[in-house]
């Protein structure tokens, strides 16, 4: 069954900003548990990850980054240079912590828990980067 619902911009990115958030607080939880041997209970939240995400990806229906998003990646490119990538995947492992501009850490943090390491495999900066 299929159902089709009209959501004011306002509400569309509450939503959507909520099943990201959601998420993120899922893999936060899921690390935390097997960091302290509870591998069963980081499945369920794994699960409980990929089930907004999956949910996230039909409502959204691509695989593209926001505007925000990308001058974050913008800027971080520009610091990093030309192993950017691999310092982003690095920084993705400590929820960009050690980023300067804790604004577009943020954005960085949301690429990963929404288009994540192997979107980021494939993308191309404008300009070739």
């Amino acid at each position: 069954m299929t159902t089709t619902i009209t959501l004011s911009d306002d509400d569309y990115n509450t939503l959507t900003n909520a099943l990201r958030t959601g998420a993120a607080a899922y893999d936060d939880l899921a690390a935390h548990q097997r960091q302290h041997g509870n591998p069963r209970l980081a499945e369920q939240f794994d699960r409980q990850a990929t089930a907004a995400r999956a949910l996230l990806d039909r409502i959204e229906g691509e695989d593209a980054p926001t505007a925000e998003q990308l001058a974050a990646l913008r800027e971080y490119a520009a610091l990093h240079g030309r192993g950017w990538k691999a310092a982003l995947r690095a920084d993705w492992m400590t929820a960009c912590e050690h980023v300067r501009n804790q604004e577009h850490a943020g954005y960085l943090q949301q690429l990963r828990n929404t288009l994540g390491p192997k979107w980021l495999e494939g993308f191309r900066l404008e300009g070739g980067k």
